[in-house]
């Protein structure tokens, strides 16, 4: 998912410029046909607050937008991420989830069953971090026997495993704000699979 804001528009080439809502770095300048094309195919959502002032009339009026876009290439990244981990044995369920539930629109289904890879994910992560902190316990009291240089090791092991892990969480939470705003969009018919030669 990309969360992006609207820059400006340009009538003359049929141009709309975004910029990324993270780093306020602008695009390369979309072609108006593309824009339409991905909101056709729910690809691309506007998010607006939940209690946003005036008409819709106005709020359609309005420049100040953001969009985010969901697509299967979302979950693979959520999927590489979170096997990283080592801590989610079944991170093959997000290409599941991928492939069966988004794929035919089941968008609550498929935010349900990344929901609970989430909180397993994140319980591991809790118990692990309880693991580390007994770890450096028994190490500064002499119960756990290792050379200074081997728990520095250690100790770069560990924050490179915490950085994934905070990382995919973080994958996780983008994921799972994407589903919920496609709860919100009408229910659509799949996408037509491509026919077999």
């Amino acid at each position: 998912m990309h969360l992006l804001t609207y820059a400006k528009r340009n009538p003359a080439l049929a141009e709309i410029t975004f910029e990324s809502a993270l780093s306020g770095k602008p695009l390369k300048p979309i072609p108006m046909e593309i824009v339409l094309e991905l909101g056709a195919k729910q690809q691309l959502h506007r998010l607006m607050p939940k209690n946003c002032p005036g008409s819709p009339a106005e709020q359609d009026a309005s420049d100040d937008f953001t969009v985010a876009i969901i697509n299967k290439g979302s979950f693979t990244q959520l999927q590489m991420v979170a096997q990283a981990t080592g801590l989610l044995p079944n991170a093959d369920a997000i290409g599941f989830i991928r492939d069966h539930e988004f794929r035919i629109r089941k968008y609550r289904e498929a935010f349900d069953r990344i929901e609970g890879l989430y909180i397993h994910l994140r319980t591991a992560a809790d118990q692990r971090l309880q693991r580390l902190r007994q770890e450096e316990m028994n190490y500064k009291s002499g119960v756990l026997k290792m050379s200074p240089k081997e728990w520095l090791t250690k100790q770069q092991r560990d924050t490179a495993q915490t950085q994934g892990i905070l990382r995919a969480l973080r994958y996780f939470t983008k994921l799972l704000d994407g589903l919920r705003i496609l709860q919100t969009t009408p229910e659509a018919a799949p996408p037509k699979e491509p026919a077999d030669n």
